[in-house]
């Protein structure tokens, strides 16, 4: 059961039936969900078409449709002051895994600015996204995709699997609007050979 006064379940709802393309109640949804949570302005939101909008003043829902986001999935959003930005992974297609990358919505002029590599590092599979006083920051895996079969039982069945070779962090920032990249290396773990129930080593 619902918790009536949880707007988190309603904007979850509101996502659910603008995907269903079902307006007028997903604006009721909104309503809802601002009225719980009057803090928050106007509510953002990922939806199949790109990035959804919601005027509790007006009562407006406006999809920002985003043919310059990189074809793939709509992973997370990052709310700044000036921009939404969108994170997209890559989708499975018959030829294999394509798209992904960074979208950036500029609040002012409403127009999308799109990367999908960064000073020549791929930003498809960003895993942290944050924003601090100057600089937006983004720490994307790098690697490669390999076949591996879903179940022991069933090796005839394949599905893609992220082989992640290292990291890189990015930062955006605000004032010369240009990225800065660092690349960095997979942690160094100690191998062990776990043998029985109880993990004894």
């Amino acid at each position: 059961q619902r918790d009536p006064l949880h707007w988190p379940a309603y904007l979850a709802e509101a996502e659910l039936l603008i995907e269903k393309d079902n307006r007028p109640e997903a604006m009721d949804a909104l309503h809802e969900t601002l009225s719980l949570n009057p803090n928050a302005g106007r509510a953002w939101f990922l939806c199949p078409q790109g990035l959804g909008e919601y005027d509790p003043e007006t009562r407006k829902l406006t999809v920002h449709a985003a043919p310059e986001i990189p074809d793939g999935t709509c992973r997370q959003i990052l709310l700044t002051e000036a921009a939404a930005w969108v994170a997209v992974e890559p989708r499975a297609t018959p030829e294999g895994m394509t798209g992904g990358g960074l979208a950036r919505l500029d609040l002012a002029e409403r127009k999308w600015r799109a990367w999908a590599e960064v000073n020549g590092r791929k930003t498809d599979h960003v895993s942290c996204f944050s924003e601090t006083d100057d600089a937006v920051w983004a720490v994307n895996a790098e690697g490669d995709y390999r076949d591996k079969g879903a179940h022991p039982g069933m090796a005839y069945v394949k599905r893609k699997v992220f082989d992640t070779t290292g990291f890189c962090l990015h930062r955006y920032g605000k004032e010369e609007k240009a990225w800065e990249t660092v690349p960095l290396g997979l942690p160094t773990f100690e191998k062990r050979l776990i043998i029985g129930q109880d993990g004894a080593c």
